[in-house]
This record gives structure tokens, sequence and C-alpha cells, in this order.
């Protein structure tokens, strides 16, 4: 695979880009972080895009290294670019990155597993292809069952309840009856909270 260096300005983050939480699993290093840290020592590992034709780029991976470079004003970044890939396997890419590096927030690592699952029909496939197991899928999918409320306040850094207990929330509870039943068990041990549950 070359490296090449690309303008940012034909760059475009994409829609199969599986990060839209850029707060989540900054709790220990920001976005400034990162920008400080790619002024003062350069980009250490390029981004990957997909070629859109004209010159023009989809961001796959690489989010937060490609807005702190554009935060910092680099006019260009060290990218890999792939020919080769269609959108089911760039939404692959781009999760197993966010997986192995800062952490998603859950509902955007749920709605990934969920549009890998639409284009390949089986949640084995899903964990195959992600490189996670079964249970996880399943886990993070049930996530998409929550009252839209709840969605909105899932994230890795805050909240009392943790995927577990949440995946385990939508199977056994309707949307309606979910905010009633989340506060009854909050500050129980997630251990505790799983159990009460069932």
């Amino acid at each position: 695979m070359e490296i090449v260096n690309i303008p940012l300005d034909q760059i475009k983050i994409s829609s199969l880009n599986t990060r839209s939480d850029l707060q989540a699993g900054t709790e220990d290093a920001s976005l400034e972080d990162l920008s400080a840290s790619i002024r003062e020592r350069g980009l250490l590992s390029p981004v990957t895009v997909k070629p859109l034709g004209d010159n023009q780029f989809d961001l796959i991976a690489g989010q937060r290294r490609y807005l702190a470079c554009r935060m910092i004003g680099l006019p260009e970044i060290p990218a890999i670019i792939r020919e080769d890939l269609d959108d089911t396997q760039a939404v692959i890419i781009s999760l197993i990155e966010n997986v192995h590096r800062a952490e998603m927030n859950p509902m955007d690592k749920a709605r990934a597993f969920q549009r890998i699952y639409e284009n390949v029909g089986s949640y084995q496939e899903v964990a195959k292809q992600a490189r996670v197991s079964p249970t996880t899928v399943s886990r993070y999918t049930a996530l998409l069952d929550l009252h839209p409320s709840i969605q909105e306040k899932v994230s890795t850094s805050e909240g009392g309840a943790g995927v577990g207990t949440l995946s385990e929330l939508a199977r056994r509870f309707d949307p309606e009856d979910q905010e009633e039943v989340l506060e009854e068990i909050g500050g129980f041990k997630q251990d505790i909270q799983r159990r009460m549950l069932r």
C-alpha cells in the first residue's frame, strides 16, 4: 500500500465513517491534545481514504487525526488510498479502527454493527468481519431498541449503567418503560443491575 500526501480540502468525512461522537474516548486525550502532539511530533499514522473521482476522497478511517491536522492548519495529510473498498468494507474498516483506538460511543458502535448486518445478513458474519464476538454484536445492537431519550445519554464517560446493563434493559422492557426501570436500578453496581433486570 502506498502512502501519499493529499490536500485536506480534497477530503470529506465519509457517511461511512462509524464515529459520529467525537467526544467519546477523549477522557484521556482530547482533539486539542492530539493537535498539539501532531504539531510537535508530526502525524504518526496515515488516514485511510477511498477515491470519489475528480481528486476528491472519502475519509474512511482517521477522522480525529484529520480534524486535528485541520485545527493546526496543515495543508495536507498522509493517506492510504483504498480503491478496492465497497461501502460495507469501508464501514468495517472504520469500525475496526475505531474499536481499537479511542473508545467509540456505544451508540455509534451499535449503528455500525447494524449497518454491516444489513449488508451481510448475519450477526455471525458481522462478528467475523469486525473481529469481535457474536455476543458483543448482539449486546451493542440491542441498544438500538432503547428509548431515544436513553440513547442520547449513552456515552463512554458517564452514566451508572454500562452496555451490558443497557442491552439487558432493551431486551426485557418496552421503550416506554425503560426510563423508569433505569431510574429504579440506578446506584447499584452493574452486575447487580443486570441481576435485577433478569
